[in-house]
């Protein structure tokens, strides 16, 4: 059956393994080959009787392999972002993604419904295109300005990051960049009345925890190390990604 569904199989929901389970491997992985691997994509697509309709607009799931002696572990949790609290809770889709658009609430009456469709709508803070470590801190992020901070041992979201509140960006690639000191880079546009569209170059310096202790986050250390002007004030472009050399951002 599953060779007939082809990419269809893209879209099914899974279910989530919050307890590592062992699974069956295929040939032989070397025994000096031990680590884990997380990442994010889109895992449930039905939410009552409501179905997203893009890919990247499935409620993001976490997943982690675990390797050691030749031997690899599964595990999984949904990301507990607003998207997903408030769709479960309302048992619809309640914050607009790519492909897919939300309504304003059934249950509202009559002049709530209406002026929803003029009241700017809340970003969404589904986190499933890239997750990666920064210092000691892990994160999911979409390309927007709100990030998930996630425990990498258990997969538990533990915070709701909104990066406006650290650095002066509307938006930022999923794709950063690493330098062997733990310097991280990543762009971001920032939108503003007067100086119009610009793409930034963020660097999040390193965080030293004996320093700085055990509330303080890596997020303090961003900063604008470059901006560029968007070719028309009033209309950004999109970008996946940029580049980065030993000496030149390319972008």
């Amino acid at each position: 059956m599953s060779s007939t569904l082809g990419s269809a199989r893209i879209f099914y929901s899974v279910d989530e393994f919050p307890e590592p389970v062992s699974t069956a491997v295929k040939g032989e992985i070397p025994a000096w080959l031990s680590g884990s691997l997380m990442r994010t994509g889109p895992g449930k697509f039905e939410v009552g009787k409501e179905a997203y309709r893009y890919w990247f607009d499935g409620l993001g799931i976490v997943y982690k392999f675990n390797i050691k002696d030749g031997n690899v572990t599964y595990q999984s949790r949904y990301l507990e972002t607003e998207a997903y609290r408030e769709a479960m809770k309302a048992q619809r889709i309640v914050l607009s993604e790519y492909g897919t658009m939300a309504y304003p609430d059934p249950c509202k009456n009559i002049f709530a419904r209406f002026f929803s469709y003029f009241l700017p709508p809340s970003m969404s803070d589904n986190d499933l295109v890239n997750t990666f470590p920064m210092s000691d801190e892990f994160y999911c992020v979409n390309e927007t300005y709100r990030w998930t901070k996630l425990d990498p041992r258990t997969l538990d979201t533990v915070g709701q990051i909104d990066l406006t509140k650290y650095i002066a960006v509307n938006a930022m690639t999923a794709h950063p960049h690493h330098e062997l000191d733990g310097t991280v880079y990543n762009m971001g546009s920032s939108y503003s009345y007067t100086t119009g569209c610009q793409y930034n170059i963020v660097r999040f310096s390193p965080l030293d925890r004996q320093k700085c202790g055990p509330d303080a986050t890596v997020l303090e250390n961003a900063s604008i190390v470059a901006t560029i002007p968007a070719s028309h004030s009033y209309s950004a472009s999109y970008y996946h990604s940029f580049g980065m050399t030993p000496n030149y951002f390319v972008f």
